[in-house]
């Protein structure tokens, strides 16, 4: 079916690849209508594993034990989980607003001021002194994306991201990545993505506790993790001795603990400091 799918259609190579998707997706819904339902037994635990797999991925169980079925278990964190980031009601200047239509609309114009540029003048660094990339290091940023390099970054994904078909969907997916390398621009909806709120506090009364999430589609996640995996390759050439420290964080209180011992250190020993505070309300995960 994808094969026969996958030989109809030509055009741009990025419009053509996500037009596949989206036919894909189609023919998918209306094929899982249409097949009849199999009684034999292999078959059967097929769809039980299958339907386990897919409990563990939406709850987002990453220390789950490969084999535990408890179905009623999954099924009850997930809607904890559905119950906890449904948005009942909010507050917008000063009033209480519990219509989904009007939430939506307030909530597309407080992250749109939020995440808009308020000046179009940027800083400039400009000096000698600054570390450089060799040419050989600019050469190697901007060769050629190989079909390699692609395999790679969707490999990197992980099974449960990438789970297979590989072979049918190479082909176009690669010619889409060669075509934005060679244009840098992606068809008009082509790169369009979906944006939920995930609440930061127990109880969130306003858009200011929540952060967006930007999920976006695989096309543009996967080239840029082509590259990152490059830059990550010669970024340590143009850092110096005093190198920022980024922290994985899990309790909210480790990150300001960490923050004043390197501070009472730093001061004790003498050390030039550079501090900076990250306005963590403007932040978004993509």
């Amino acid at each position: 079916m994808l094969n026969r799918l996958f030989s109809r259609w030509s055009g741009s190579p990025i419009r053509l690849f996500m037009e596949k998707l989206r036919l894909t997706k189609i023919a998918i819904k209306e094929w899982r209508t249409k097949k009849p339902r199999q009684d034999r037994l292999i078959e059967i635990k097929e769809i039980e594993r299958r339907d386990a797999l897919d409990l563990r991925q939406r709850a987002r169980l990453k220390w789950a034990i490969e084999g535990d079925e408890n179905a009623r278990f999954f099924h009850g964190l997930i809607n904890s989980n559905r119950r906890n980031n449904f948005i009942h009601g909010l507050s917008v200047n000063g009033l209480w607003i519990s219509e989904s239509s009007v939430i939506k609309e307030e909530a597309v114009e407080f992250f749109a001021n939020k995440f808009t540029n308020p000046s179009d003048t940027r800083p400039a660094f400009r000096s000698n002194r600054f570390m450089k990339l060799t040419q050989e290091q600019a050469d190697f940023l901007e060769s050629s994306i190989s079909e390699s390099d692609l395999k790679s970054a969707v490999w990197d994904c992980g099974s449960d991201k990438a789970p297979r078909f590989w072979k049918t969907i190479k082909g176009d997916f690669f010619a889409a990545v060669k075509h934005f390398e060679e244009s840098a621009f992606f068809d008009k909806g082509c790169n369009s993505s979906f944006l939920t709120l995930l609440p930061k506090v127990d109880s969130p009364l306003c858009f200011n506790d929540y952060r967006p999430i930007s999920l976006i589609g695989c096309l543009y996640k996967l080239i840029a993790k082509i590259l990152a995996t490059r830059l990550k390759q010669v970024i340590s050439s143009v850092i110096g001795s005093n190198k920022p420290l980024s922290f994985k964080v899990v309790a909210s209180l480790t990150g300001p603990l960490i923050a004043s011992e390197i501070l009472s250190w730093a001061k004790k020993n003498r050390k030039q400091t550079f501090l900076f505070k990250d306005d963590s309300t403007r932040r978004s995960t993509r």
